[in-house]
């Protein structure tokens, strides 16, 4: 059974807690608020319309059409294979596009070598795990 002081001794507490997020939060409205940055800097990184762009070319491209001939079907493949090509790349580009806003916002000295020497590395990283891959696959 509960008791009427313990319930009451929990109503504070929340109590507290609560009124402490409260303070917490108008503390960081009024030290951070959202008024204070230029939403115009960001304006480089928004990539939605191209990634929309993306995401239709890749249902255009994998939509499904009915092809009666066997030579319609090994152009479809071929047709779909160089989409997807087509998109990965896209896909890099958007990604290098932000990098290289971020890049040119940055006050870092030789931010080109630091991008250069980053992208080496997740390939090398990449080509790492596909070698891997394929031993541990092989039977020996």
């Amino acid at each position: 059974m509960v008791k009427i002081s313990s319930f009451i001794i929990a109503l504070v507490l929340v109590g507290l807690v609560a009124s402490g997020f409260g303070i917490f939060m108008g503390e960081m409205n009024n030290n951070y608020a959202v008024s204070d940055y230029d939403n115009s800097t960001f304006d480089g990184f928004d990539k939605l319309s191209e990634l929309t762009k993306q995401v239709e070319d890749t249902q255009n491209a994998t939509a499904l059409e009915v092809e009666p001939t066997i030579t319609d079907i090994i152009g479809g493949y071929f047709k779909s294979a160089y989409q997807a090509l087509r998109i990965s790349s896209a896909s890099v580009t958007t990604f290098g596009e932000i990098t290289e806003t971020a890049a040119e916002k940055s006050n870092i000295p030789h931010i080109n070598l630091i991008k250069g020497a980053l992208v080496t590395i997740v390939l090398i990283l990449i080509f790492i795990g596909v070698l891997i891959s394929a031993m541990v696959k092989k039977d020996v």
